[in-house]
């Protein structure tokens, strides 16, 4: 017949495993959480830095050979304008345009001729 397990055998073994528990803990899991996630720094680039690596890369882009595209910068917003020939070229300076740097918005006041 088995015997019933001492009040101290009971204490030990809870003792025992509450420190199997905590030696179980791995440092970061003691750690707060990070805090929420913050929006990204803002880009140190002036508007007219921003305007004229965009004017820049519409220009050298061959699918846009030839075409006439203002760019103007506010703020980090890009808008371009004026007039290309076919529509999927308002589609390509639009993304080029969002990939640089410092680019909040792309807005797009372009028209096909």
């Amino acid at each position: 017949m088995m015997r019933a397990p001492s009040p101290l055998s009971r204490l030990t073994l809870l003792v025992l495993l509450g420190v199997a528990a905590v030696a179980g803990c791995r440092q970061r899991d003691l750690q707060p959480p990070p805090a929420a996630a913050t929006a990204p720094e803002p880009s140190f680039r002036t508007d007219e830095q921003i305007r004229q690596e965009v004017a820049l890369r519409l220009s050298s882009n061959p699918g846009l050979g030839g075409e006439l595209i203002d760019v103007t910068v506010e703020d980090g917003v890009v808008r371009l304008g004026g007039s290309v020939s076919e529509f999927h070229k308002i589609v390509l300076a639009a993304g080029e345009a969002g990939n640089v740097l410092g680019v909040r918005q792309v807005l797009t006041r372009l028209q096909v001729r």
